[in-house]
């Protein structure tokens, strides 16, 4: 089952200081306990989190949507129940403090995922909603095997 986590924060840098940030992930997707996919928004932009989140250790990669070139790792600790810990970027060349909280906002999510960037990956999240929406059936061709869907 997933969660859907927020996440807030704030991360140091020279100029202009003291930035704050926040967002969601959700964990445990695609059978993956301690993994976790998300958005974060600060003063620089969308970027999204990939990475995993235990009893003890918060680990992500952000990417901005505008500089898909430049990442950044984030590495946390758990202390007395706020993440501690700091972000280096890709290129090596700056890095700092962080620190955030995050809070459980949903446990026990069920739900398929579909990448609706690709257009295979839109079409199957089309076809699934409307299969659940009971306006096309799956079936099996009797002659090869292959799932087929038929208009209802």
């Amino acid at each position: 089952m997933a969660e859907l986590h927020s996440i807030t924060g704030m991360f140091y840098e020279e100029f202009p200081g003291i930035s704050p940030w926040g967002g969601y992930f959700i964990k445990g997707m695609d059978g993956e306990d301690s993994g976790i996919d998300g958005m974060l928004a600060d003063t620089h932009g969308i970027s999204r989190i990939t990475g995993t989140m235990n009893s003890g250790l918060l680990e992500f990669i952000k990417q901005y949507e505008e500089n898909m070139g430049q990442a950044f790792h984030y590495k946390f600790s758990l202390k007395d129940e706020i993440w501690l810990g700091e972000y280096t970027s890709s290129s090596s060349d700056y890095g700092g403090r962080s620190v955030c909280k995050t809070n459980l906002c949903i446990k026990d999510l069920t739900f398929r995922k579909f990448d609706t960037r690709t257009p295979e990956g839109f079409a199957k999240a089309i076809i699934g909603s409307m299969v659940e929406g009971g306006q096309l059936e799956k079936f099996k061709d009797p002659e090869t095997g292959e799932e087929m869907i038929k208009a209802i």
